[in-house]
């Protein structure tokens, strides 16, 4: 049986131990100023132990309650996860102590999950209600040189649009990684406790989402299973799941601002776009198509044909989001971009 103990709060930072087969490994999720205690300890931690507990085919217990609402849509999310990857997981039991109810506040505060990407700045600019964005460090795996250019970034970010910014630090992939992916798998789940860890603070929270896209496209931040990771006593709102990833960039090419600072990069190491990986130059060529010589300060040069030389569009996913970009270039005239996407798709055939 996995076991999650010594839970700890000190008003900043979060602690736990997972316990697997005798060995312990500790993981902490902490804000970089004081919040009000989570309102059900419990919820924070779940989906730490659940995915060891379904890859190791063991339950998994915890020594806090867990809300009612937690447990009941965390059944839903293995039910999904399992349909899903039905060779990697089965579905476990959580054990807990029951919880007694807490009564809901009046006041209703929203906060959104934000990392300055597509998805992120159009749910900012189309829900004017947030009070607050939110961005997690990830200590584990995210280089240090990016958490310095981040902070800055994401606070400017705030000020522009008169948000207040919480921001978080974690090292909790370490306890995660050995067990499930964390693009396919598990990333929402951690956004979970990171909305239940804030539950002091927030009452309703938005993930923004990928567009569903085809039946075959799973992916952890998907519209099937995003509500079932909503912890209890916080309400999760829909982030525009159903609106194309092309869409989106269309209304952000036309705010100066937030075309400036994107971050949509995961490769890169010194600065926040590399502007030559795939997600990079998907974004720049949608907001060439937008608007013709448009330029963005998020980027390190102007987009060129030659940038397209060894794209790689194999994915079933990316294959799809550069049809969005192909169709768009083709109805704006850009026959140009329209001939470099098809040679890049004829150069991805695996």
């Amino acid at each position: 049986m996995i076991q999650v103990t010594h839970l700890s709060f000190d008003g900043m930072e979060a602690r736990a131990a997972i316990e697997i087969d005798g060995e312990l490994t500790e993981v902490f999720l902490r804000t970089v100023r004081p919040i009000r205690r989570p309102r059900r300890w419990g919820d924070v931690w779940a989906p730490f132990g659940l995915f060891p507990a379904m890859r190791l085919e063991q339950d998994v217990a915890f020594n806090v309650p867990i809300s009612r609402r937690r447990r009941r849509n965390l059944s839903h999310a293995q039910d999904v996860l399992v349909s899903w990857f039905p060779g990697d997981f089965v579905k476990v039991r959580l054990q807990a102590p029951r919880a007694t109810p807490i009564n809901p506040r009046r006041k209703r505060r929203l906060g959104q999950l934000f990392t300055g990407g597509v998805d992120s700045f159009f749910t900012l600019l189309t829900n004017p209600r947030i009070d607050c964005l939110i961005y997690a460090y990830d200590l584990h795996n995210e280089p240090a040189r990016i958490t310095d250019l981040l902070k800055p970034h994401l606070r400017a970010i705030a000020n522009h649009y008169g948000k207040e910014l919480i921001e978080l630090e974690y090292n909790a992939r370490i306890s995660l990684d050995a067990y499930a992916d964390w693009g396919k798998q598990s990333f929402p789940a951690v956004l979970s406790s990171f909305a239940a860890l804030l539950t002091g603070e927030l009452d309703e929270i938005i993930i923004p989402s990928q567009d569903a896209g085809t039946e075959a496209d799973f992916w952890a931040n998907h519209p099937d299973i995003n509500d079932w990771w909503a912890p209890g006593y916080v309400s999760y709102l829909d982030g525009a799941g159903d609106v194309s990833r092309f869409v989106k960039t269309t209304l952000i090419a036309k705010d100066e601002f937030a075309r400036d600072h994107l971050r949509v990069c995961w490769q890169a190491t010194d600065r926040l776009n590399c502007g030559h990986c795939e997600k990079c130059m998907r974004t720049r060529t949608a907001l060439e198509i937008v608007e013709r010589g448009v330029t963005s300060d998020a980027f390190p040069t102007c987009l060129a044909l030659s940038d397209f030389t060894g794209l790689n569009l194999s994915d079933v996913i990316v294959h799809e989001m550069w049809m969005d970009n192909l169709n768009a270039a083709l109805a704006a005239g850009r026959h140009d971009l329209a001939r470099a996407i098809k040679k890049a798709f004829a150069n991805s055939v695996s």
